[in-house]
């Protein structure tokens, strides 16, 4: 029962929500013990409560929900026993937490749809509320900010206070609070007290509803969609238990789930909110169920509540609404997922070439994937609401890497490693990490721990810096000449390198001194074989041995390096270069060393200790990467070894070159001395006859550091303006920045020709784009022919021009481009910047330009059988504008041309080079009955060739008896039009006989050809008829030269023809035919006037009507100084004296055009006298070039 306050009993709809949840374990919930509305006064009403529901757990309450991108305040308790529920118990609960709520529901729509206003105005004229400002005002705060632990104290101070004044703050509060799915249960009940007191707070409430409520599109921030959330689910509420007019309100709510979902750009946003909503109120406002709550009622033959608040009609809208945005979803799901696989495959390549993968990178990876199984969940709980079911996902490729990975990956794929720093000295990201990226020990010591190395060392430092900026100032002559020298500097005689020397007294002592440990970490330095594994050797050593005799020892252990182990010269340089910075002494001590050794056994000449003498030296280079050993004293050394240039320190010279060559030649400091050498090497191989094994390894050794240069590719280096302007419309235009791109454009100053023609140049590039970009490129160009309106007439023609040159050079390799042009012409007429007979021009000729029969013998010209590109083609301008032809005027030409289409296509399917062993391509099956079906999905694609034809002479037959009904009922269509025969004005078919037999080497004449042009129906084809009758023939025009005059003829002749047919058109337009005896006998308006019998001068006219059939005509005399009379009269001088002017200016033009051709003649006749004329290339040349 309802608690009693100040003599009103309150509903109070507790829903099942997280705070009144049902208990685990319980089996049955109590029956809802609801009333009837009463008809007594208001202030002895009672209503009815919902008592909280015993069953479920608390563990459902804390369960967490893996997966799920909402958090826990968007799903209640009942969306919860919805998502559980798999059997007969659970499905039980669920029934019985969903009848509670529906009975609420229902009682509470019924006690608002008959408010009691009478009643709370008889108590408010009593004066028993109280109407104080500072109890109103301390109201409106409470609501404002609203908790549900605030809900019992507000419905009292409903119940106690006057709120009439403060109805529109009160509206305003509820409508942007920041609720939760929690509270809405509460404002329920604070809106519905509200609604049955004040009958003005429904319309105040629907009105700030409509203000907060996205009207257009917004930016998805996690704080707006929060809202969202809640402000969705609350108006769908207000709707189902009748506070707000369902008409109005769906309204609002229906486009403000358009316009959120309209906002989202990427698809993942929004889905919160329309889940949210699905979930609370998705059998209100749309009928829909979750889809194992319909299949449990459906098994166990139970039958379900379902709600009935909103028309039929308006839950379809919105159901329809909820589904398109699901299947978008469903798209972006994929595209979420093939990043995820990508993601993997990177990490399994990184895992087969590292042996392990970065901690950022798998933390990048880590987030990828949970982002994904958290959208993935969603998506699949929404799928479930609305009954529809998840695309297949993918699954993960095996490990092993297929040739895509590799290709993907491999060095040539230098464009994805141009952004990494120092990609330009190394080749790839890992060399570059190997010898760039060291750990700083300066973070892990404490200062005073190499405080004292550091200072020690920084005169010797200084010396280094000092030797290391006289490396960039080379003198190209003084190099020379030191290279030329072949005297060395003779030192004292030694009979063993540093290296191969025993240890002495001294250092044995010292060595008995080491701890046992330490031995240890040097012998494990042998096993260190990755670069983590030494990264952490040079920790443990400066963190645990880091003393004068230990680094010393060290030294001389890593200056010993074994012979055979090369492989660990890269890191233990490596380990050399961590210990530089805090101990310069053992880096400084290991160059002395190695250069000491390097010197003597250069000097000794022995053919001995090769396997010595490469280590030293790449030891050395290494130790050059890792700019630890300077770059002065490593050129000195292979100034060394290039001074005397044979045996063993062509070698020497190659590994030093191999190794650190690529790092000296392209370092700035360094790379002309390092040039000077390598030029010097190459001298030397070719001034000494050395062996073909010393050749080779000295090529290798230059080419690796300068690699062969390739064919030169001419590069077309663009002004910065035009490639500015290439990038920004080719490359970049996108959805998101195209206003902004136009609103460039429109800066820019388009009197400027160059700026006109640059921009109409990358206009008519639409090959250059990708596909899905040829969209924006056509709006692009639609903005930007408002802006300079002759933009758009120029493209116009230079696409249908590129598509003449395509029919005309057919070439393969040019397939890409004609499938672009020909869909970017319909994206131009998407965008209007075309007409349709433009497109019906274009979709005519790419089926009957150059038509030849299947007669083999003409294979060879621009249409021969096997050719089906023009198919492509035409399928994809239908596919591209289809959904534009497909209305009003044009849907009717656009089926008979379809006719046309299908016979072309049987056409050429029925040739006979299409056997069992060559057949008809499957893929243009496929195309063109997709298209046709989409185009037509209810027309019936023809069986065959002859069913074809069939449809096209039916279709003929009702054109041509469709027409003699029209000239029957109309015999006077023709009167007006002009019906003289057009003069053919291609020159070549002029003039006697002498001009014939002049051009007659620019036509090739056959007579194998017998098909008539009245006989299409049975083969493609067109025959010119003779004066021979039979023998006809069949005459192919040269295009190369005459082809512009052809075209230029046809479309002339056309245009004609269409500005006769309007004309026609025009002056039809009365109902009552003119009779031909009134239209030769007598003016419209006669010039003079007659005096009638009076003595009054009259204008006569006639009067036609028509009674029936029939039609009579009576004269009629008209005042010649009525004001009907003169006004035709002046408007009949003005246009004569308009036709005067037009005539003069046009014979103005003419006059002066024929002054500026006999200037050019004259011109040429004294050009032609003094040079050799050059031969000339019409556009189609042009655009080849």
């Amino acid at each position: 029962m309802g608690k009693k306050r100040n003599g009103r009993a309150v509903l109070r709809l507790d829903f099942p929500n997280q705070k009144s949840s049902p208990v685990e374990g319980s089996k049955s919930v109590p029956a809802v013990k609801s009333q009837a509305p009463s008809n007594k006064p208001c202030s002895t009403s009672v209503t009815s409560q919902v008592q909280p529901v015993k069953t479920t757990t608390s563990a459902l309450l804390s369960a967490n929900l893996e997966g799920n991108v909402t958090d826990s305040e968007f799903e209640t308790v009942l969306d919860k026993l919805s998502s559980r529920a798999c059997d007969l118990e659970s499905l039980n609960m669920f029934l019985e937490a969903w009848e509670s709520v529906f009975a609420h529901k229902m009682d509470y729509r019924s006690r608002n749809s008959a408010p009691s206003y009478d009643e709370f105005e008889a108590l408010r004229r009593s004066k028993k509320l109280d109407s104080t400002l500072k109890k109103c005002t301390g109201f409106v705060k409470k609501v404002k900010l609203y908790t549900d632990v605030q809900r019992d104290s507000i419905e009292k101070e409903i119940q106690t206070l006057n709120l009439s004044k403060y109805l529109g703050e009160i509206a305003t509060a509820i409508a942007e609070a920041k609720i939760k799915i929690s509270d809405i249960n509460g404002v329920l009940s604070i809106c519905s007290m509200n609604h049955q007191r004040y009958s003005d707070f429904s319309p105040m409430l629907l009105e700030n509803f409509r203000r907060v409520m996205p009207q257009k599109r917004i930016e998805c921030s996690p704080s707006i969609l929060k809202k969202l959330s809640c402000d969705l689910r609350l108006l769908g509420d207000l709707i189902a238990i009748g506070i707000l007019p369902t008409a109005e309100s769906f309204s609002l709510l229906l486009n403000s789930i358009r316009n959120v979902i309209a906002a989202d750009r990427d698809g993942m946003q929004c889905l919160i909110p329309i889940l949210s909503f699905c979930r609370g109120v998705g059998d209100e406002m749309a009928g829909i169920l979750p889809r194992n709550i319909m299949v449990l009622c459906k098994e166990n033959s139970i039958k379900l509540s379902r709600y009935d608040v909103v028309p039929v009609d308006k839950r379809v809208l919105m159901k329809t609404l909820l589904r398109e945005y699901f299947a978008s979803m469903c798209g972006i799901l994929l595209k979420f997922q093939e990043e995820v696989l990508k993601s993997e495959i990177y990490n399994r390549k990184l895992m087969k070439n590292r042996g392990e993968i970065p901690e950022d990178r798998q933390a990048t990876h880590n987030d990828i994937v949970a982002n994904f199984e958290k959208f993935n969940s969603n998506a699949a709980k929404l799928a479930e609401l609305l009954n529809e079911n998840l695309p297949e996902l993918k699954s993960l490729p095996p490990p092993a890497p297929d040739e895509v990975e590799d290709r993907a990956f491999s060095p040539s794929a230098a464009e994805d490693n141009t952004v990494v720093p120092g990609i330009v000295i190394f080749e790839d990201e890992d060399t570059r990490a190997f010898y760039q990226d060291l750990p700083d020990l300066k973070v892990y010591l404490p200062p005073v721990a190499y405080r004292e190395n550091v200072l020690l060392a920084a005169e010797e430092a200084k010396k280094i810096e000092e030797r290391e900026m006289q490396v960039a100032n080379v003198d190209d002559d003084i190099v020379q000449a030191e290279l030329s020298a072949e005297k060395l500097e003779e030192d004292e005689p030694e009979d063993l390198p540093p290296s191969l020397r025993g240890e002495t007294e001294d250092e044995k002592r010292e060595d008995a001194q080491i701890k046992p440990s330490f031995q240890i970490f040097l012998t494990s330095l042998l096993n260190c074989v990755t670069r983590e594994m030494i990264d952490k050797a040079a920790m443990e050593f400066a963190m645990n041995y880091n003393n004068r005799p230990n680094r010393k020892k060290l030294t001389r252990w890593l200056f010993q390096i074994p012979r055979q182990r090369v492989d660990l010269l890269p890191l233990w340089a490596r380990l050399v270069a961590i210990l530089a910075p805090v101990m310069p002494d053992v880096s400084m001590e290991i160059c002395a060393l190695l250069k000491s050794d390097f010197r003597f056994l250069v000097r000794k000449k022995h053919q001995i200790f090769i396997e010595t003498k490469l280590k030293i030296t790449r030891f050395i280079a290494e130790l050059v990467n890792f700019k630890i050993f300077p770059k002065s004293d490593a050129f000195q050394c292979l100034k060394t070894l290039l001074m005397d240039f044979v045996h063993h320190q062509i070698e020497m010279a190659c590994a030093f070159v191999e190794t650190c060559g690529r790092f000296l030649h392209r370092s700035s400091e360094s790379r002309r001395r390092m040039t000077i050498y390598l030029e010097e090497m190459m001298r030397k191989k070719a001034a000494k006859a050395l062996e073909p094994r010393y050749v080779g390894m000295v090529d290798h050794a230059y080419y690796f550091v300068c690699p062969r240069e390739g064919v030169q590719r001419s590069v077309n280096k663009r002004r910065p303006a035009v490639a500015y302007l290439r990038n920004m419309v080719l490359y970049n235009l996108n959805k998101d920045n195209l206003e902004s791109t136009i609103a460039v454009m429109k800066g820019l100053d388009w009197s400027n020709e160059k700026i006109t023609s640059i921009v109409l140049e990358l206009l008519c590039q639409p090959w250059e784009t990708s596909s899905d970009q040829l969209r924006y490129l056509a709006s692009f160009a639609a903005g930007v022919s408002e802006i300079c309106p002759k933009m758009k007439t120029i493209l116009t023609d230079t696409i249908i021009e590129l598509i003449y040159y395509g029919m005309e050079r057919p070439d393969t390799c040019e397939n890409y481009r004609r499938i672009a042009v020909i869909r970017y012409l319909g994206e131009l007429y998407n965008y209007k910047l075309i007409g349709s007979t433009s497109i019906f021009s274009t979709l005519y000729l790419l089926i009957c330009y150059d038509l030849v029969t299947v007669n083999p013998l003409h294979w060879e010209h621009l249409d021969p059988p096997h050719n089906l590109m023009r198919i492509r083609l035409t399928c994809t301008l239908l596919k591209t504008c289809g959904d534009y032809l497909n209305h009003g005027p044009n849907k009717k030409k656009l089926n008979y041309f379809i006719l046309y289409f299908q016979r072309y296509y049987w056409n050429k399917k029925r040739s006979s080079i299409w056997t069992n062993l060559n057949q008809f391509p499957f893929a243009i099956e496929e195309l063109m009955e997709d298209t046709v079906h989409w185009l037509r999905p209810k027309s019936k694609f023809p069986a065959s060739y002859e069913q074809a034809c069939d449809e096209v002479q039916e279709m003929e037959a009702k054109m041509i008896k469709y027409a003699e009904e029209i000239f029957e009922e109309q015999p006077n269509l023709l009167t007006d039009v002009e019906t003289t025969p057009i003069k053919p004005r291609n020159k070549y078919f002029e003039g006697q006989k002498g001009a014939q037999d002049k051009v007659g080497d620019k036509f090739n004449w056959t007579s194998d050809s017998n098909v008539d042009i009245r006989h299409l129906n049975d083969g493609v084809g067109i025959q010119l008829e003779g004066e021979r009758g039979a023998d006809s023939e069949v005459l192919f025009v040269n295009d190369t030269e005459y082809g512009e005059d052809d075209t230029f003829n046809q479309l002339f002749d056309r245009m004609c023809s269409e500005v006769n047919y309007n004309a026609a058109r025009e002056r039809m337009k009365s109902d009552i035919p003119i009779p031909l005896k009134l239209r030769s006998s007598s003016r419209s308006v006669p010039t003079t006037a007659e005096e009638n019998s009076e003595g009054e001068k009259t204008v006569n006219f006639v009067l036609i009507t028509r009674k029936g059939n029939k039609q009579n005509y009576k004269n009629l005399s008209v005042p010649a100084d009525s004001e009907f009379v003169q006004k035709i009269q002046q408007r009949e001088e003005d246009e004569r004296l308009e036709k005067e002017k037009v005539k003069a200016l046009t014979l103005g033009i003419s006059m002066m055009q024929e002054a500026e051709e006999e200037q050019e003649a004259i011109a040429r006749i004294n050009n032609r006298s003094q040079q050799v004329p050059t031969p000339q290339y019409g556009w189609k040349n042009c655009i080849k070039s």
